[in-house]
């Protein structure tokens, strides 16, 4: 390049030995600015008259701003002495200020060169400015990102902000897709307004110049696109002429490998739009959008995280804790999926066994409507039937032939993309969760919101099967109060109707109790011996008084009452106008729907039928046989004994009889558990014809040990239950465990009597000291290892309590003489569900094991220890010490004296 000055024009002139280097200054949209050896600007091109506006024939110095440091003049000097003084009089990016030609102060980055004339000698400068307030907003733009959390607010900035480039006309970013595998529009700018259909639309990511730069991870600026080669340039949008793409990647410092985000493009529908600089500022952009991303997406996965802890969180509280609901279980998992984790709607569906169906019961953001029509049968072809025969989820973007079409298209189910989960406890399926996003928000579910779901269910399933066990054992005391609340109202009654001096009298005396508790029609048929037909003879409810009179049955007919009395069972009639066994016409007249018939018998002989209308209890007869059966055993008791009296009445016995049957009876009523053994006279009547009297007291202790352990089982299991919730709390308190001792003995010395059994508490447990324990915690291990004591000692024993202190422990031995132990089972007598073989096999004793283990349980809670300290046989019978008879067995429970707080 040869340079030469005309002083008079002071204009420079530029000869090139190759090319028109005039030509080159013109064309680049950088600012160039060249200046005589005196300092005057000689030559600005267009980038640069654009920028400080026409400053030719004014001196560079007088462009630099003065401050309180230096003048222009001195920072003119400066640069020239750092020019002279660069061995190749070069200067590189010097960061300084110029004033424009309205005294605008604009910060460049300034690169200068001497300029030599044809004889080598100065000749002047020639200098390319950047425009450096765009590089500062960028910086300020690059904080803005990093304190912005959310991707959508983080690429507008970004698109905002590419807009600032000269000539740009459209700004975009393409984010890549893992599912996919493509590039995805998700943000853009455009002077056009139709291109924002492309929000949201994918492309390939090898196709055109956004995937060319996505693959290879390079800058592409292009001044004259439509020369591009063709796998090069796709042509999406129109009239596009210049335009710059940068990749956004950054490196993962965990894996050393580059994670690919996405890329930035800018277009402009004129040529040679673009310089170096601006892809310099777009670079900077997508370095710092890659930062910002890198950091939301952190900041996101946090927050998703926590969201998700959140959500279960609110679900379990719903399901632990003394009384879970089922409701409210469902309400905290509704409001976890959306409240908590954002869906837009969703609805719990429950499967009901009864009816044989499934649907929708509670909902949010659903309309009330759409919950009484989402019901359809399991066995349908409906999705929600589906999934419960699969016991699988599914996934929805659109119509699929198992959903209700008139559901489906009233509330424009369409607009959904959704899921379907199975809620699942032990294999069974309980309901299902319904929940998705309308599609104008958001089209898809992530797999990991999925995952969230999954385990909110299986939350939500663990604590619906809680609160159903929880609901049954209520349902099961609720129903065992009742039933003993009912034996002690006819327990009161079956005394009047024995003491009955007439039939009549006994009869208002029955149907008296059958009424106070709850069963308000019925009919007494009884046996007429000399016609052998059952006849009706008392009638209680207008219903039954219209065909009591009609009631004439022969013995060996097909009649339900025959029928009853010759099986010696009681039968029912679900629905008596189908029952081929029921007489049609007085069913008919009587407006019966369903009924109970008992047969009447003492000691097998037919006495009559007792008819029980169950016309106004259809859930009872419809419901739970279980539930049904032991609610009508009380009704069979009580028959029975109405039986006896109507017996006695009836063969006009005499009053030494009379009274003496009255005794016997009265006699089988006295028992400690009132309200519910005086029953079983009845049953022991019914069983002295055929049974011995040994299997009748079988029989009786048998029920008797029944009661007991129902009434164990039960305290052990809502202990159980409590441990297995984690909600078993101790209350610590100071006391004398003497004191608990001597109360739970007291307690067990009737039962125990009952089998000749003492209990000796020994003064040494009085000596004890006081410590501190949980008392109703303590009282329930001591009962549980009194009741064993008692239940495995053999008839005419005692069961010996001691306590000893051995200065840092207070210990309690238990000992029982009855069935031993086997010294291998010493431990496992205490694991739960496991039982003394050894005894099992000599007298069978029901039970669970619970016992034993809620003991242990409980004495670890206090930091002590309960152990089998001995089981020695006490006879020298080789064949009892064989089958572990006649031993002495010892329990010892150890409690610290002073517990750490």
């Amino acid at each position: 390049m040869v340079v030469s000055f005309d002083p008079a024009s002071g204009i420079v002139f530029v000869r090139h030995r190759n090319k028109d280097y005039e030509l080159i200054v013109e064309s680049t949209p950088d600012p160039v600015v060249i200046c005589s050896r005196q300092g005057l600007i000689t030559y600005m091109n267009p980038g640069a008259k654009n920028l400080f506006g026409d400053l030719i024939g004014c001196h560079v110095a007088n462009h630099f701003p003065t401050d309180k440091i230096s003048t222009g003049l001195d920072k003119a000097r400066d640069i020239k002495r750092r020019l002279l003084k660069d061995p190749d009089k070069r200067l590189r990016n010097y960061e300084t200020t110029f004033k424009s030609k309205n005294d605008e102060v604009i910060p460049i980055s300034l690169s200068v060169s001497l300029l030599h004339d044809e004889h080598g000698k100065e000749a002047g400068t020639i200098g390319i400015a950047k425009d450096l307030r765009a590089i500062k907003a960028l910086l300020a733009t690059g904080q803005s990102l990093l304190q912005t959390q959310e991707i959508d607010d983080i690429l507008n900035q970004i698109t905002q902000f590419s807009m600032r480039l000269p000539n740009c006309k459209r700004a975009y970013i393409k984010l890549y897709d893992e599912k996919s595998g493509c590039l995805v529009f998700r943000a853009l700018i455009s002077e056009n307004a139709t291109d924002k259909q492309f929000l949201f639309q994918s492309t390939p990511q090898n196709q055109g110049m956004t995937g060319y730069v996505f693959q290879t991870q390079k800058t592409y600026l292009s001044n004259n696109v439509p020369a591009e080669p063709e796998d090069r340039y796709f042509p999406l949008f129109k009239g596009v002429k210049s335009k710059i793409v940068v990749p956004i990647s950054y490196l993962d410092k965990e894996t050393s490998t580059k994670r690919m985000l996405g890329v930035i493009s800018v277009d402009s529908e004129m040529p040679n739009s673009f310089s170096m600089n601006d892809q310099y500022f777009l670079e900077t952009l997508g370095n710092q959008a890659a930062i910002a991303l890198k950091n939301a997406n952190l900041i996101a996965s946090k927050n998703k995280i926590i969201t998700q802890l959140q959500a279960f969180e609110r679900v379990q509280q719903t399901t632990t804790g003394k009384n879970p609901d089922r409701d409210k279980i469902f309400d905290g998992v509704l409001s976890a999926v959306v409240d908590v984790l954002g869906f837009a709607y969703a609805t719990i569906s429950i499967v009901d066994e009864d009816r044989q169906m499934i649907g929708t019961i509670k909902g949010r953001n659903v309309p009330e409507e759409f919950l009484k029509m989402a019901w359809h049968p399991l066995e349908s072809r409906d999705i929600q039937a589906w999934v419960y025969r699969h016991k699988e989820a599914i996934y929805l973007t659109g119509w699929d032939d198992r959903l209700d079409k008139d559901i489906y298209e009233k509330y424009q189910h369409e607009r959904l993309v959704r899921t379907i989960i199975p809620i699942i406890a032990r294999g069974e399926v309980l309901g299902t969760l319904e929940t998705g996003y309308d599609k104008a928000d958001k089209n898809q579910i992530e797999k990991d919101e999925v995952d969230t779901l999954q385990r909110i269910v299986s939350l939500a399933g663990i604590g619906i099967e809680q609160a159903n066990l929880l609901n049954r054992l209520k349902e099961d005391i609720a129903l065992t109060n009742e039933l003993e609340t009912q034996l002690d109202a006819l327990n009161q009654a079956s005394i009047q109707i024995l003491n009955s001096t007439t039939e009549k009298e006994a009869i208002d005396h029955i149907f008296k109790s059958l009424e106070s508790i709850g069963y308000t029609k019925a009919m007494l048929s009884l046996v007429n011996d000399v016609s052998k037909k059952i006849e009706g003879k008392y009638a209680l409810g207008e219903n039954w008084q219209s065909i009591v009179d009609d009631t004439k049955v022969d013995l060996g007919s097909d009649d339900i009452l025959a029928q009853a009395l010759r099986a010696g069972i009681p039968l029912l009639s679900q629905n008596c106008a189908k029952d081929p066994r029921c007489n049609l016409t007085r069913v008919r007249k009587a407006k019966v729907r369903s009924q109970y018939v008992i047969p009447l018998l003492v000691k097998d002989k037919p006495i009559g039928t007792l008819q029980i209308d169950l016309s106004d209890k259809q859930e009872l007869v419809h419901g739970d046989e279980a539930h049904f059966q032991r609610k009508m055993k009380v009704l069979e008791t009580f028959a029975s004994q109405s039986a006896i009296a109507i017996r006695n009445i009836r063969d006009v016995v005499t009053i030494d009889r009379l009274e003496a049957n009255i005794a016997e009876t009265a006699h089988e009523f006295r028992s400690p558990l009132h309200n519910i053994m005086t029953q079983l006279g009845g049953l022991k009547d019914y069983l002295e014809y055929s049974k011995s009297e040994q299997e009748i007291d079988q029989f009786i202790n048998i029920i008797e040990e029944e009661i007991y352990r129902a009434k164990r089982q039960v305290d052990n299991s809502l202990l159980l239950s409590e441990r297995t919730q984690e909600t078993m709390e101790f209350d610590f308190k100071e006391g004398y465990l003497q004191d608990v001792i001597k109360s739970c003995a007291d307690a067990y010395k009737l039962r125990a009597l009952e089998r000749g059994i003492r209990i000796i508490i020994r003064d040494s447990v009085k000596h004890l000291p006081k410590i501190k324990f949980d008392r109703d915690k303590i009282e329930q291990a001591i009962t549980n290892l009194i009741d064993n004591a008692v239940k495995y000692s053999h008839f005419n024993q005692y069961v010996e309590i001691n306590g000893f202190d051995d200065g840092t422990q207070i210990n309690v031995e238990f000992t029982d003489r009855g069935l031993g132990i086997p010294a291998d089972e010493f431990e496992t007598v205490f694991r739960g569900f496991t039982r003394g073989g050894a005894k099992d096999r000599i007298r069978y004793i029901p039970g669970t094991g619970l016992g034993l283990k809620i003991c242990k349980e409980i004495i670890e809670k206090h930091d002590g220890e309960i152990i089998v300290t001995k089981s020695v046989p006490l006879s020298r019978n080789p064949v009892k010490v064989h089958e572990y008879q006649d031993y002495e067995t010892t329990f010892r429970l150890t409690l610290p004296k002073f517990r750490k707080e």
